[in-house]
């Protein structure tokens, strides 16, 4: 699989400091190139998001 082909795999803490704009600002570029590649999020990787108190309904990842 070459390098733009890549799957990633997304913590709970990310999606939540992305949100917060809590991700270092040398990391940013890296996180945004992921959110428009190739990503999954594991079922309790949501279930935990929506229990996130700041959750919204506009944030609800489907």
């Amino acid at each position: 699989m070459g390098p733009d082909m890549r799957r990633h795999l997304l913590d709970t803490n990310i999606l939540i400091y992305y949100l917060a704009d809590a991700i270092p600002r040398e990391s940013l570029a890296t996180i945004e190139a992921i959110f428009s590649s190739s990503f999954r999020v594991l079922i309790i990787t949501k279930i935990e998001f929506l229990g996130w108190r700041k959750h919204t309904p506009e944030g609800y990842i489907s």
